[in-house]
């Protein structure tokens, strides 16, 4: 039965492109101990301490993977280390797991191949981290004003559900990651002295920030990757990490690289890093890093994290040399020019978006907009509304009051009698051209959108969360 387990676990590390040995080599790869099996490098440390086993000089925990890459000095080091871990059962007062216990089963490793932490090694061009920015004294400050704004303002607007937020100067709106015109308390003394510093530091600030939002970060929080829309700011975002270091994603196209923000310490965003990365934090209680320069690797737990971004506006469009991302380029005439280029586009601004907001899509995306309730509940009798994007249908049916009701069921219009679509309709749907945009009113079953034969629009880039699986009631 171990020997059939052991084979198993084999078996994944090959899937995920370890190349494994039969023979003793000076690398050790240990299945059950990755991140993801809440065994963080001090873990490794500890365990390997405990059982007077040699440090490695590397510990690699590749993000989402069930295991570690440990890289001894010597062959006969991992030799030594292979034959007390192998098997070892961790229980729940060594890992930050739920199961009983935690089995670990080591092999030799020939080489690595193309693993997530090689894959990491792109550093967005204009993106720079200014270490131990602000002292202890100047951190305890702005903690201190952070929450009191928090709370303040907690206390007069509804909270966001993934974070606690406050803003200075304007508001920043998370639904177009732009400002909005709402009224908004001036920038304190305190924060303003701290921009001083700012500006002395950093080179091509550009115009002085006047918007600053304050988050307030649980362990486990995390934020959809995004890029701050061109046109409403300014060359430069900048973010200063408070009370605990966190591991940042940025991501363009299939690129992805994470950037560790240090506790005190100051992000410049620019150029590129500004305008063409997407950068997100994956709701995650732990986080792993591999520095791209020194290859070494750490991993460690969550802590309560509190961040002051640092933008200035500006109004009129972008003149930025990055059209994909840009706002002002994509209301004009810039239209993608190949088929790649589309995908690309969808992949971004369609499929991405869904699946970030797939997990907390029902619990969030309940409550109706008040203006757009008001002015539904205000139309006349008999009017016809076209929501396109409907979504959950949160404006069609509200579980305390529905704005329509089906008062006159029709029983015989179902599926089993309207199934076949008109002739003459089928084929002037057919010979329309492609990305066409179709509005069926009185769509009764939709018998001309999908076929069981032959459907007639098809989503060639399927929304892996975001699915009829998730979405059918």
């Amino acid at each position: 039965m171990e020997l059939f387990k052991k084979a198993k676990q084999r078996k994944v590390l090959e899937q995920s492109g370890v190349h494994l040995s039969e023979s003793p080599t000076n690398v050790l790869a240990v299945k059950n101990g990755g991140l993801i099996n809440g065994v963080t490098c001090q873990t490794i440390h500890d365990l390997l301490a405990n059982l007077n086993l040699k440090l490695p000089a590397n510990i690699s925990q590749p993000e989402l993977k069930p295991y570690s890459i440990l890289q001894f000095h010597t062959e006969h080091d991992c030799i030594s280390a292979f034959d007390k871990l192998d098997g070892y059962s961790l229980d729940t007062a060594e890992i930050n797991c739920k199961e009983a216990r935690r089995i670990l089963y080591c092999f030799y490793v020939d080489h690595l191949g193309k693993t997530e932490s090689e894959l990491l090694n792109c550093f967005p061009e204009g993106l720079r981290i200014t270490e131990n920015f602000v002292d202890e004294e100047t951190e305890r400050e702005l903690i201190d004003l952070a929450l009191e704004a928090v709370s303040k303002n907690e206390s007069e607007n509804q909270p966001l559900k993934q974070r606690r937020v406050a803003h200075f100067g304007h508001v920043f709106d998370y639904s177009t990651n732009a400002y909005s015109t709402e009224p908004c308390p001036a920038i304190p003394p305190f924060c303003s002295r701290v921009l001083d510093d700012v500006m002395r530091a950093v080179n091509e600030v550009g115009r002085r920030p006047d918007q600053v939002t304050v988050n307030v970060y649980s362990p486990g929080d995390g934020i959809p990757p995004h890029v701050d829309t061109h046109s409403p700011f300014g060359p430069t975002i900048l973010s200063l990490s408070l009370q605990s270091g966190i591991v940042m994603i940025f991501t363009r196209g299939d690129q992805k690289a994470p950037v560790l923000l240090p506790r005190q310490s100051l992000l410049v965003m620019q150029g590129a890093a500004r305008y063409d990365w997407k950068h997100g934090i994956t709701a995650r209680k732990h986080d792993s890093y591999t520095c791209p320069l020194t290859g070494q690797s750490q991993s460690f737990v969550r802590e309560p994290r509190i961040s002051f971004t640092f933008r200035s506006t500006r109004s009129g469009p972008c003149t930025c040399n990055f059209p994909l991302m840009c706002d002002s380029r994509s209301l004009g005439s810039s239209l993608p020019s190949t088929e790649e280029e589309a995908e690309r586009l969808e992949s971004q601004h369609v499929v991405d978006v869904y699946n970030s907001i797939a997990p907390h899509f029902s619990s969030t995306r309940h409550s109706p907009w008040p203006r757009v309730r008001s002015f539904i509940e205000h139309m006349e009798r008999h009017s016809v509304l076209v929501d396109l994007g409907c979504g959950n249908g949160k404006y069609i049916v509200q579980p305390d009051q529905p704005l329509f009701k089906v008062t006159s069921p029709l029983s015989h219009f179902s599926h089993s009698t309207r199934h076949s679509p008109w002739p003459r309709v089928r084929s002037f749907i057919e010979h329309m051209e492609r990305h066409s945009v179709l509005v069926d009113l009185g769509c009764g079953n939709g018998k001309y959108i999908v076929q069981p034969d032959q459907p007639l629009f098809k989503v060639t880039s399927p929304l892996s969360h975001f699915s009829h699986s998730t979405r059918h009631s």
